[in-house]
Parts: structure tokens; sequence; C-alpha cells
């Protein structure tokens, strides 16, 4: 219907029908903003739940690595031994770097770095995702 066809109707709907509000446009834009904010928190929260599971089996292998290694006995001995620690440090220290199970020494700090990333990420986003606020 063209606007030279409107009839008394179509006037008084026109007339009666309330704008918009001056900010809706932001409002929404807002809003969507916010939805999206808390699907990457979702994300972020099962990631960082993830990789404290994979940190409790990670501590589980490292555990058993140090007791089949031997450096548990070694550990101990440094620590009852003063005299063997005193006169042998080098010699001791060297043995501990050898006997270590690096790969799961790395892999538990590389796990304890992304929940120290997931997790300040998590603290400083999830007061903005729930006021809306940008930034």
């Amino acid at each position: 219907m063209a606007h030279h066809d409107q009839d008394d109707l179509d006037r008084l709907l026109a007339e009666t029908t309330p704008p918009p509000p001056p900010d809706l446009a932001a409002r929404v834009l807002r809003r969507a903003a916010v939805a999206r904010r808390r699907g990457r928190l979702t994300a972020a929260l099962t990631l960082d739940a993830a990789a404290l599971l994979v940190l409790v089996l990670l501590a589980a292998l490292l555990g058993q690595a140090v007791v089949s290694d031997g450096l548990a006995e070694l550990l101990a001995l440094a620590v009852q031994d003063r005299a063997l620690l005193r006169d042998h440090a080098t010699d001791l220290a060297w043995a501990i770097v050898l006997a270590a199970p690096w790969p799961h020494v790395l892999a538990v700090a590389a796990d304890l770095l992304a929940i120290t990333g997931l997790t300040a990420y998590l603290l400083r986003a999830a007061p903005r995702a729930a006021t809306g606020e940008d930034g």
C-alpha cells in the first residue's frame, strides 16, 4: 500500500504506535556482545575444568615416575644423609637431575600454565560478561 493510499485506520495506527527507544540499537548490540562473551566464558570454563582433570592425571603419572626412576630414593638419601649432601653435593645434584622424569615435569608445568591463563581470563572476563560491559 502506498503512503497516499492510507485510510483513517492506518493513520491512527501510525500515530498510536510508540516509537522505539532511542538507545534500541545500542541495547541490541550490547546483548549480542554479552551472549558471545558468555559463549567464550563457557568454553574457557570447560577447558579450565578439563585442564584440572588432566593435572590430576599428570600428577599421578609424575608420582609414579618419581618412584620408578629412583628419584624418590635419591631425594630421601639427600634429606637423611647430611654428610653425603655436604661432601658430594654436585654429584648428588647431577644424579637428581638425571633421574628426574623431565617429560612428566614439563607436562605438569605446561598444564599449570594453561590453568593459570584460563583462570586469569575467567576472573577478568566473568564480571564484565555479567554486567554487559565492553572491554
